[in-house]
């Protein structure tokens, strides 16, 4: 097929050179499959900690842990909200589809048949799919097999390196600038919070919808501040009290937009910080008039969710418990150094542990934390 011409020419580009990277992909791999253990190990303890003090079982936590990271499945319209959703298909998109390529490169650079490959579409979704043929797998050096199996968690990794620049640094917008302004003019608004029985959201009520560009906010002694970024509108929302009456200039509208700003409980007084209701983004002003001003934002967001999925894809799958590529990775790590039968007896030790790690983490997660959509 295309796809495996595809991946034959560029494994064959240098073999020796892919030989090398994926040398250095094992090295790390391993470093990240006994991190990944030891931080979901941790992270276990810390949950069971919390566990002990909820039911008074002890009063206070025996270690200073830091808060535990909650792992749970990825469910639309629960663990993700559908305002995400979006972001999430484009990034485990991406994510997979390039970790079955380094699979595929790896294989093919070892001499390793390819018994499958093929590319999934799914509406505008698209991703890949890699299997390496098993008989072949097995012949091939236990080096060579660790190579093939750390492949795809390694180029996961390395993806994460390179987007990471482009998050905190002003390389992102630079690259933007020949279609947007670099200096921010305003706070542009990516997101406005639901009315709903139990809580009042104040700039629902006045009809602000994502995408308006604040450009000065106005007190209610009259005074006025000038708002050229997402910094200064965050200083403005801080400055207010609950149950002020403020109003907000916004581009390219005539009228000012007045309301009333509330409190996160609904209490209004002069010594409860004031409650808007909007997340807000530095407004870059597009070159070409019809750029609309939150695509900067969408790409930012997907980069953003790439890097991320990226980074869980590459931890969670080194995890040695099967059917993942951790366990394959790890199993011929152990086969290379020990005897069959203690070679058997220590991974299925790995296994069991975990197994019991990884499902505790996902138990305490759902029962603790709960699910909070991203």
């Amino acid at each position: 097929s295309k796809f495996n011409n595809l991946i034959d020419r560029i494994a064959g580009i240098s073999r020796r050179f892919w030989s090398y990277l994926f040398d250095v992909g094992l090295l790390v791999c391993l470093g990240i499959l006994i991190a990944a253990l030891l931080m979901f190990g941790i992270n276990i303890i810390n949950y069971f900690q919390i566990l002990l003090v909820d039911t008074n079982i002890i009063s206070n936590p025996i270690s200073e842990l830091p808060d535990p990271i909650p792992l749970v499945p990825a469910i639309p319209g629960i663990s993700i909200s559908f305002k995400t959703l979006p972001y999430f298909f484009v990034a485990i998109m991406i994510a997979a589809a390039l970790h079955e390529l380094a699979h595929g490169i790896a294989a093919r650079a070892e001499n390793v048949k390819v018994k499958n490959t093929g590319l999934l579409f799914f509406f505008v979704f698209f991703g890949a799919f890699v299997e390496p043929d098993e008989k072949s797998v097995k012949k091939a050096s236990s080096r060579k097999q660790m190579r093939i199996f750390a492949a795809g968690a390694f180029f996961n990794l390395l993806l994460v390196i390179l987007l990471l620049p482009l998050l905190i640094t002003p390389i992102f917008f630079s690259g933007l600038s020949p279609f947007y302004h670099t200096q921010a003019s305003g706070a542009l608004i990516i997101d406005v919070c639901p009315n709903s029985e139990l809580a009042r959201c104040p700039a629902g009520e006045v009809g602000i919808t994502p995408g308006w560009i604040i450009t000065e906010a106005i007190f209610s002694n009259g005074t006025s501040e000038k708002i050229n970024s997402q910094l200064d509108f965050s200083l403005f929302s801080l400055s207010t009290y609950a149950g002020e009456n403020i109003s907000l200039k916004v581009l390219n509208k005539e009228n000012v937009i007045n309301l009333t700003t509330t409190s996160v409980t609904g209490e209004n007084s002069t010594s409860i910080r004031g409650f808007i209701g909007v997340l807000s983004w530095d407004y870059k002003a597009p070159k070409i008039s019809f750029f609309d001003p939150l695509w900067p934002y969408y790409i930012y967001n997907t980069i953003f969710f790439t890097l991320s999925l990226s980074l869980i894809l590459a931890l969670v799958n080194l995890l040695p418990f099967p059917p993942l590529d951790g366990d394959k990775f790890i199993s011929a790590f152990v086969r290379s150094k020990l005897s069959e039968n203690k070679a058997n007896f220590t991974i299925k030790w790995i296994r069991i542990i975990t197994f019991v790690i990884f499902i505790g983490n996902m138990i305490f997660s759902i029962f603790i934390s709960g699910f909070t959509p991203l």
